[in-house]
């Protein structure tokens, strides 16, 4: 906000970090977003959601929306006689290239407010699009740096982007995020 306003209440505002849930808390925002929330999830659909996003919330409430709107059109709109149950069909059917791309304001915001004019960072996360890789292995890929390969991936870590694992390799946190970068490939 202290970017786009000028104002000297906005420039008093305190960021809140706001970070991946927890997989049970996943959980509970897609099958109980609200204590009465009648709509029930195929155990698969939950676990996807919680695997393709992270546990990232916006990207939770934004499937699961478009998964009511989809169930709704099939039972009112279309007429068809089924159970009034999310099933792996249906995510399918939302989870679309259309979707990914269109989701904005998430992707196009982290890429936008984080990575657009940051390009070690930006070529980092393209590579790692393509798959794990060790800190070396995308310096040899990327032709950065060794040290522009590591700052790179420290400001990515610090920002929850990419995660390292026990044997060194390096990768995105969110599968949605590589599908999204893959989607968009040299433009972005």
């Amino acid at each position: 906000m202290s970017r786009d306003y000028q104002e000297a209440f906005f420039g008093s505002y305190v960021n809140i970090p706001v970070s991946y849930l927890e997989p049970e808390a996943s959980e509970q925002l897609i099958t109980r977003p609200t204590p009465d929330f009648p709509l029930n999830y195929h155990p698969e659909v939950v676990q996807r959601i919680i695997y393709e996003t992270h546990g990232q919330p916006l990207l939770i409430q934004r499937i699961c929306q478009e998964l009511v709107n989809h169930l709704n059109h099939e039972l009112f709109d279309l007429e068809k006689q089924r159970d009034a149950r999310v099933l792996p069909g249906d995510l399918d059917a939302v989870l679309s290239d259309k979707f990914v791309l269109s989701e904005t304001r998430y992707f196009d915001g982290i890429w936008n407010d984080q990575i657009r004019d940051r390009p070690a960072e930006k070529v980092v996360m393209q590579k790692l699009a393509a798959g794990r890789a060790t800190t070396v292995e995308l310096s040899r890929s990327t032709g950065l740096h060794l040290a522009e390969v590591e700052s790179a991936l420290e400001y990515l870590k610090r920002r929850e982007q990419v995660e390292q694992d026990a044997q060194g390799q390096w990768d995105l946190v969110m599968p949605l995020m590589r599908r999204w970068l893959s989607l968009r490939g040299t433009s972005v």
